[in-house]
């Protein structure tokens, strides 16, 4: 091998090396991106997870009167019913949907003893998209409350109950005072027996 060949094998031999190692660093930065992005992730899980489940203050919640879709006045806490349960939806909202079924079974069972206010969040709802919901909700949706999130100059509900999340419902006694709150969908037992806790019939 002459003296240009092996300086020509040897550059080679470096320029390899380097690539190797080039792309072991690229592998690892790589690595090191994924490995910040799972624990991103799994922190707002459990953070979401801790911030959402069931609980209650019991705190006094301020009192709001709104419009409903047919034209009744409603407002919470309802003075003449042991319960209110104000339920934060939109009208596009399929995971809405089974907790919307829930709360018509559940006033059904309840009757008088329980208002329940649908809260559309979404400002871009009109009543023909709300009245479209409540068709696929189903017989009895009409027995529900529904309102908007917004009306006029009045502050919107979803600041006043804290109801930053699609399926965040809130339970309130007769006097306002919070005895239920969950931020993700809750199943029609949840409520069942969170209304029990409340309502003597």
């Amino acid at each position: 091998m002459t003296e240009i060949q092996a300086v020509t094998s040897a550059t080679k031999r470096q320029r390899k090396s380097r690539r190797q190692r080039q792309r072991q660093q690229r592998l690892n930065v790589i690595f090191g991106v994924v490995s910040l992005l799972a624990v991103v992730v799994v922190a707002y899980i459990l953070i979401s997870n801790l911030s959402t489940r069931a609980s209650s203050s019991g705190e006094i919640l301020p009192t709001f009167t709104r419009t409903a879709l047919d034209g009744s006045t409603v407002t919470s806490p309802d003075p003449d019913r042991q319960a209110t349960v104000v339920f934060a939806m939109a009208y596009w909202c399929g995971t809405c949907l089974p907790e919307s079924r829930a709360l018509v079974q559940l006033q059904q069972e309840f009757g008088d003893a329980v208002r329940i206010i649908m809260v559309d969040i979404d400002p871009s709802s009109t009543p023909a998209l709300l009245r479209d919901f409540m068709n696929v909700v189903g017989p009895g949706a009409e027995n529900l409350s529904w309102v908007f999130d917004a009306e006029g100059i009045l502050p919107p509900l979803s600041r006043s109950y804290n109801l930053q999340l699609l399926d965040a419902t809130v339970i309130v006694d007769n006097e306002g005072r919070e005895v239920f709150r969950d931020g993700r969908p809750t199943s029609y037992d949840t409520l069942r027996d969170a209304l029990e806790e409340v309502i003597e019939l």
